[in-house]
C-alpha cells in the first residue's frame, strides 16, 4: 500500500491522505470558496446523491501504477458551425460549448473502443498562482486546471449520459502561472476574457483558435474512475490528466481572476477539494 510521508517521522496509509489534502486545501483560503456550480451549464439531475459515493473527484494524483493501454487519441478541427463559437462568462467560470462549432473526439486509452466527443471546456482557478487546480500530483496544486468534457456518443444527450458510469470523459490540464510565459496556450480565447467582465457576456472566437495549442507537448496522463467536480457530482467520469503543465501568463491569468460573478464579485477559488481515493486504481500512461 502506498504512504504519505508526513514531516518525515511518520507514514499514513494512502486512505487518509484524501482527508488530509481536503483539509489542507480549505484552509488554503479563507471564506468565500465556493465549487464551480454548473460547469455542465445543460446538465440537470437531480435523483444522484450529491457526493456521497466511491468515485469521487478530485482527487491527489499519487501512488500511480505504471500502465499500458491503448493509444490515446483526441482530435480538434472546426464544426459546420464554427462562426458561432463563443465564449462565455457563466457566473462562475469561462466556459466554451463547442457542440457544432468544434469536432472534438477522444478515443482509446482508458475508453478503448468507444468514442466519445467534445462537448464544452472551462476553466478552474484560484486566488493567487499558488492554488487552483482541483487534482493536484503528489500533493502539488497548480495555478488552475483547464477541462475538456467529451460525451459517449452511444448516449444521446449529457442529460443521459452523466447517469452512466461510462458516460463522460474529461481531459484536464494543469496550468501554470509564469510572468514570462510565451502567449501559445489559447491566445484567441485569452484575448476576449476583458470583454466577459460580468455574467452572460460573450465573445465570438477566432477561426485560428486551435484547442489543441492547450495540450502539453509531454502527453504522459494519470487515468481513474471518477465524477463530476460540480454538483450533483455524478459518477460518470473518466478522467484523463496530464501529468505535465502548460504555462499561462500572470497578464492572462489576473484577466480571469477578474471576471464577475452573479453577485458581482470576482470569480476566485472555483475549484472543488480532492476526494478520498477510497481503494481506486490510478494508472499513469506514457505516451
Amino acid at each position: 500500500m502506498h504512504s504519505f510521508c508526513l514531516g518525515g517521522h511518520f507514514q499514513l496509509p494512502q486512505m487518509l491522505v484524501g482527508r488530509i489534502l481536503s483539509t489542507c486545501r480549505r484552509s488554503v483560503v479563507s471564506s468565500g470558496i465556493k465549487p464551480c456550480f454548473n460547469a455542465l451549464r445543460h446538465c440537470s439531475v437531480t435523483h444522484n446523491k450529491a457526493g456521497m459515493g466511491e468515485r469521487q473527484s478530485p482527487v491527489d494524483l499519487t501512488g500511480a501504477v505504471k500502465s499500458d493501454l491503448p493509444p490515446l487519441k483526441i482530435t480538434f478541427k472546426n464544426g459546420p458551425d464554427r462562426d458561432n463559437l463563443r465564449a462565455i462568462n457563466s457566473g462562475n467560470t469561462l466556459h466554451i460549448d463547442c457542440v457544432g462549432q468544434i469536432i472534438g473526439k477522444l478515443s482509446g486509452g482508458p475508453v478503448g473502443d468507444s468514442d466519445y466527443t467534445l462537448q464544452q471546456f472551462h476553466f478552474h482557478w484560484g486566488d493567487n498562482a499558488g492554488h487552483g487546480s482541483e487534482h493536484t500530483i503528489e500533493g502539488k496544486m497548480s495555478s488552475a486546471e483547464l477541462h475538456f468534457v467529451f460525451k459517449n456518443e452511444k448516449y444521446d444527450t449529457v442529460g443521459e449520459a452523466v447517469n452512466e458510469g461510462d458516460g463522460l470523459a474529461v481531459a484536464g490540464v494543469m496550468i501554470k502561472e509564469s510572468d514570462n510565459a510565451p502567449d501559445n496556450v489559447l491566445p484567441e480565447l485569452f484575448d476576449v476574457v476583458p470583454k466577459l467582465k460580468t455574467k452572460e457576456d460573450k465573445s465570438a472566437l477566432s477561426d485560428s483558435l486551435d484547442l489543441a495549442s492547450a495540450l502539453p507537448a509531454n502527453k504522459a496522463y494519470f487515468t481513474y474512475l471518477g465524477s463530476l467536480t460540480t454538483p450533483q457530482y455524478n459518477e460518470c467520469v473518466t478522467w484523463i490528466v496530464y501529468k505535465d503543465e502548460v504555462e499561462v501568463s500572470s497578464k492572462h491569468m489576473t484577466q480571469l481572476r477578474k471576471m464577475k460573478n452573479t453577485q458581482g464579485a470576482d470569480i476566485l477559488n472555483n475549484w472543488r477539494e480532492v476526494q478520498d481515493i477510497a481503494g481506486r486504481e490510478i494508472k499513469l500512461l506514457s505516451e
